[in-house]
């Protein structure tokens, strides 16, 4: 597995990016590890889809601010403007046989007796007009947001601190699987490894067009198309 070493030395001093990963994750783990009771609750869209949007954007702030704070260019985690629809395409047509694999994880999960939702919980499936404009600025923010911190810069900063690119996939894929409790265990599973797999485009292409449009693609999918060809199929 290549990671690009040469941006790497450019990069702020271990012990500076080992704490400002420890300030990251001790504002966003807390959150992730409460997902889990996100069920039990009387929780509507609206309400998940706003105090995401609300606290992935500063999330996404802080860590552009620790990037250029240390001097460090922007494609070092991954925000690359150029060949972008090419990288896009590319998340396109990986994205296919990567739902496969995962869908036949998921099997293997079910029958190894862990619980595997079949769909969206509730309060992450929009309804109405509003809901469904709502839905798609959710679903871009989550998509941009989680990938440039959790592959771009998460990956890069655990892969200083280990010195192990595959580490560092490992890592900011079982933190990533944390904020999907709500999912159960198979889902969480599924999840690390849908992450582990974004990370992997990432660490090929060095760039997270790729990651974000699969990203966007399945959440997409699991929030908007699915409810929505299940309605037609009622109706």
């Amino acid at each position: 597995m290549e990671f690009d070493y040469e941006i790497q030395k450019s990069g702020p001093p271990q012990k500076v990016q080992a704490i400002e990963v420890s300030i990251l994750l001790s504002l966003i783990l807390p959150s992730m590890i409460m997902s889990a009771s996100l069920s039990k609750g009387n929780i509507t869209f609206s309400m998940v889809a706003w105090s995401t949007v609300l606290s992935d954007i500063p999330l996404l702030a802080l860590v552009i601010y620790f990037v250029w704070h240390n001097g460090e260019p922007l494609y070092a985690i991954g925000i690359r403007l150029q060949n972008w629809w090419k990288e896009a395409g590319i998340g396109v047509l990986i994205f296919i046989p990567i739902m496969y694999l995962i869908g036949a994880i998921q099997m293997l999960l079910k029958k190894a007796g862990l619980s595997v939702p079949h769909e969206a919980p509730s309060f992450l499936v929009p309804s109405g007009g509003g809901e469904f404009i709502l839905a798609i600025v959710f679903l871009i923010v989550v998509a941009v947001s989680e990938e440039v911190i959790f592959r771009g810069y998460l990956i890069r900063r655990f892969f200083v601190i280990t010195k192990n690119p595959g580490v560092a996939l490992v890592l900011s894929s079982a933190i990533f699987a944390l904020g999907h409790g709500y999912e159960r265990s198979g889902g969480m599973i599924g999840a690390g490894i849908l992450g582990f797999a974004f990370g992997a485009v990432y660490l090929w292409r060095k760039n997270l067009a790729a990651p974000v449009v699969m990203h966007f693609i399945q959440n997409f999918i699991g929030i908007i198309l699915v409810p929505l060809i299940g309605e037609f199929h009622m109706s």
